[in-house]
Formats: structure tokens, C-alpha cells, sequence
């Protein structure tokens, strides 16, 4: 008697067949673009780092530079400036500062357009 052969035939010649391959090549699809997500959005946390470690110093000079500049403009700062220059200033005396009120000068203040154009000036004193 003849021995039979047991080896299984496949007709195409592939082991997996078409539905099993499609459901691998989704995962693995899948996979690949969740893993690529992934990299981008530490890429992007990172650059935030960076950018927020630079604002961060940038906050830091801006505060420095406010507290020189607020310190340059000191009135005893000023008038050693003025000195040094040759300049004789002084601060005026309480007679000879002119105040502004009336609605000219709130609507100056405030933006809105339709405010009237009224000014009413007052001094103190010197020239009345």
C-alpha cells in the first residue's frame, strides 16, 4: 500500500488568509499612527518648555528693567542728571502749576468719541 501525503495544500499559496492579513495590516496600521502622535505631541511639550523657560527670563528683565527705570526717574535721580548736564531745573512751585478740569479734559481721558470738546482752565493765584 501506497503512503498517503498528509501535507496540508494550500490553493493560493498563502498561510493567513485575506480577512486575518486586512485585520493585521489595520493594527499595525494603527499602531504605527498612535506611536507618531505620540513623538509629535512630546516634541510639541517640549518646545512649550523651552518657550515658557524663555518668557519666564523675559518676565524676570522686564521686572528688573521696570524697577531701573523706575528708580532712574526718581526725582533726586533727575536732578543729579540735570546737574551733571548743566541744566538748573527745579520742580515748580505750587503757584505756577496749571490744572486742567472740565469735559475736555475727562473725555481726554476716557475713548469715547462723542464727548464734548470743553475745556475750563484755572490757575492758582499768579496772574488773576
Amino acid at each position: 500500500m501506497a503512503r498517503r501525503n498528509r501535507k496540508r495544500q494550500t490553493v493560493d499559496g498563502f498561510l493567513l488568509p485575506t480577512p486575518v492579513t486586512t485585520v493585521v495590516v489595520v493594527v499595525s496600521t494603527l499602531a504605527l499612527g498612535y506611536i507618531w502622535l505620540g513623538c509629535q505631541g512630546e516634541t510639541v511639550g517640549k518646545s512649550i518648555k523651552v518657550q515658557e523657560a524663555e518668557q519666564m527670563i523675559l518676565k524676570q528683565q522686564l521686572s528688573n528693567e521696570a524697577a531701573r527705570w523706575a528708580e532712574m526717574k526718581s526725582m533726586r535721580n533727575l536732578e543729579s542728571a540735570l546737574r551733571s548736564r548743566g541744566i538748573a531745573m527745579r520742580s515748580p512751585r505750587t503757584d505756577q502749576v496749571v490744572q486742567l478740569s472740565g469735559r475736555f479734559y475727562d473725555g481726554w481721558l476716557s475713548t469715547s468719541r462723542d464727548t464734548d470738546k470743553l475745556a475750563k482752565l484755572e490757575r492758582q493765584g499768579l496772574y488773576d
